[in-house]
């Protein structure tokens, strides 16, 4: 690390000479990067945060799911940069550690959510295998959305959450990002558990695609039959149906009855913003432990972060 908390280098072991420990594990030598949320045995967790990262020791045990890749064989190359405390940052407002760089376009564009890091940093080393973020409120799926690669936020109970940093505990769950599919469909077998009964149904059969009519209202006819013509190629490859559907409609005719009356994006909003408060409860020990530490001292945190405590 640099003075200023910006990595300046650091070591990968070379595939050539590393002598990798137990050839037979299944993901033996898999090079992986973690986002800085999840706690890795001997090393602090940012969340995002310099105040945080100040405020709590090295960490003395790892996460779960990331143990039990180590137990499978992966190589830890190290931990990825987040937005404060999972949040939604602009480039612009990231305060104690520069953002990420998407590298598509001209790499000003928004690497897209608090697992950027990890998303970012998967579409451009070809020497990284596999990134694992975390997605609360989609911070696994829109990064690798933006950044050009795969993401995977697994079904919640697939996998553990217990040694990541709480930001919405009901909705907290590990992912994975990848440039390749085949190499993301694969760890995903050794990684996620699907043994429980939760699952003693799954996996289905896909029946049809859904074409979501109200998100596509406002796109440019030319982007619009593009993205249709993909779609309808993905139906005929898989041998089903692409039905169009407006999730509109259906709330107007299915939602809660107290709700119908008013519009979908009005719940959706009400809703995520009151799940805002588990994030706040959840930093409370941090809140706590920082003010114990320096008289009594707000923590200093970020302009977007602050927003939604």
């Amino acid at each position: 690390m640099g003075q200023d908390s910006n990595v300046l280098s650091f070591a990968i072991p070379s595939r050539l000479k590393y002598s990798i420990p137990n050839q037979q594990l299944p993901l033996a030598g898999k090079r992986i990067l973690i986002k800085d949320n999840i706690h890795l045995d001997g090393i602090k967790t940012s969340n995002g945060n310099r105040a945080f990262y100040e405020t709590y020791p090295a960490q003395t045990q790892t996460a779960s799911c990331i143990q039990k890749l180590i137990d499978k064989g992966v190589v830890i190359i190290g931990k990825t940069k987040m937005s404060s405390f999972g949040n939604w940052e602009e480039p612009i407002q990231y305060t104690d550690y520069p953002a990420p760089w998407n590298p598509r376009a001209d790499r000003y564009q928004s690497p897209g959510g608090s697992s950027s890091g990890s998303a970012s940093a998967v579409a451009a080393y070809e020497w990284l295998d596999i990134a694992i973020g975390t997605d609360t409120w989609g911070s696994v799926t829109r990064p690798a959305h933006w950044c050009g690669c795969f993401g995977l936020r697994p079904s919640l109970g697939a996998i553990s959450a217990e040694g990541i940093v709480p930001c919405v505990k009901s909705w907290d769950i590990p992912g994975i990002l990848a440039r390749n599919l085949e190499d993301c469909k694969h760890f995903a077998e050794e990684w996620l558990d699907f043994s429980n009964n939760k699952f003693k149904e799954y996996p289905q059969e896909f029946s049809c695609l859904l074409w979501p009519t109200d998100f596509w209202e406002n796109f440019e006819a030319t982007e619009k039959e593009m993205a249709k013509k993909f779609a309808q190629n993905m139906a005929d490859k898989l041998g089903i149906c692409l039905e169009e559907f407006s999730f509109k409609d259906c709330w107007s005719e299915e939602g809660p009855k107290g709700w119908r009356k008013d519009s979908l994006q009005k719940f959706m909003k009400e809703t995520t913003q009151a799940m805002a408060y588990d994030s706040y409860s959840n930093s409370e020990d941090f809140r706590t432990q920082y003010k114990q530490r320096n008289g009594a001292a707000e923590p200093y945190t970020s302009k977007p972060n602050e927003d939604t405590w």
